[in-house]
């Protein structure tokens, strides 16, 4: 049927409704997080949609399956090039199991760090871009403890140029009053992606410094902890049980 307004069509073929926020910096998503409710409004309300409970869990351990193995798959294409954007081919029987935002566009790279070695990744944002992200995510594509460390970006906390373009300092472990800089949160590898809202592309570059050459911030700013996407933290876990049977089957 139609969607009414403020509506979504799906068909036989849609599983799964995802609602992804995006907030300016982690203060916002702390301080006014989003209440969201989801109530059926029509239709059998006491027959499940897969009425067979056989059914139910085959299909949840094949969806958690494709999470794991789409996130290996992608992060052991980029991996192939380190600190450099590199081009990847997600398989096309796992790509919908990254969740890829038609709206939204993706780069990034995968890095690798030595402890007195930094990422400088630099770029142009375009003024009227809504959103801008640069996160880290750990070698599992999932992201680390974002409460607790600076591991993520957004386009608003960005500490640009006069002619729009900025840097950003990645790093395994934090420095206290540098620009724009992200911790690994004490991994050398790992991937860091970029996704912002907008039709144009952008472009970036990366180069490996040692972090005595990281700039302090121009203009102390407040401590802004939270936001950024995460992966379930069962993503990592179940990862390790994938790469073991794969290990003992092989």
């Amino acid at each position: 049927p139609r969607a009414a307004a403020n509506g979504i069509t799906t068909d036989a073929n849609d599983y799964m409704l995802i609602v992804r926020e995006y907030y300016a910096n982690g203060a916002v998503r702390k301080n006014a997080p989003a209440e969201l409710m989801i109530k059926q409004t029509d239709g059998d309300f006491d027959t499940p949609f897969i009425a067979s409970s056989s059914d139910r869990i085959t299909r949840a351990s094949a969806f958690l399956t494709s999470l794991v193995e789409s996130s290996l798959d992608l992060t052991s294409q980029m991996s192939k090039s380190k600190n450099t954007s590199a081009e990847v081919n997600p398989r096309p029987d796992l790509v919908q199991a990254l969740f890829p935002t038609t709206d939204n566009r993706y780069d990034g790279f995968y890095i690798q760090l030595e402890n007195d070695k930094a990422i400088k990744l630099t770029g142009k944002i375009p003024a009227n871009l809504k959103y801008a992200s640069i996160t880290y995510y750990n070698p599992y594509y999932a992201t680390v403890d974002y409460e607790k460390h600076k591991t993520y970006i957004t386009k608003d906390e960005l500490e640009l140029n006069a002619d729009g373009s900025y840097e950003v300092y990645i790093t395994k472990f934090d420095i206290k009053d540098k620009k724009n800089l992200i911790t690994t949160q004490g991994y050398n590898e790992g991937v860091i992606s970029i996704r912002y809202l907008g039709k144009e592309e952008l472009d970036f570059e990366t180069k490996v410094i040692d972090v005595n050459d990281i700039p302090n911030k121009d203009i102390k700013k407040d401590d802004r902890n939270g936001g950024g996407g995460s992966v379930p933290a069962e993503l990592l876990i179940l990862g390790a049980i994938y790469m073991a049977r794969k290990s003992l089957a092989s």
